[in-house]
């Protein structure tokens, strides 16, 4: 995920904001894959990433 952010914001792999770009991605697939797996509603994967990504984007603690 970091050379992917890196190469889509033109910014070096080591950057501290791409790494935690990418950390926050790979929550956010990891938690929305499970979230979803779990649901019975109808919600895509796509959506529920996009949901989860917003929400720790939001995040107090973080």
């Amino acid at each position: 995920m970091i050379p992917l952010i890196a190469a889509r914001t033109a910014r070096p792999t080591d950057d501290l904001d791409v790494a935690l770009a990418a950390a926050m991605a790979n929550t956010a697939v990891r938690l929305a894959t499970e979230l979803w797996a779990a649901s019975s509603d109808t919600t895509s994967p796509a959506d529920m990433v996009d949901t989860c990504l917003s929400r720790l984007a939001t995040h107090p603690l973080l």
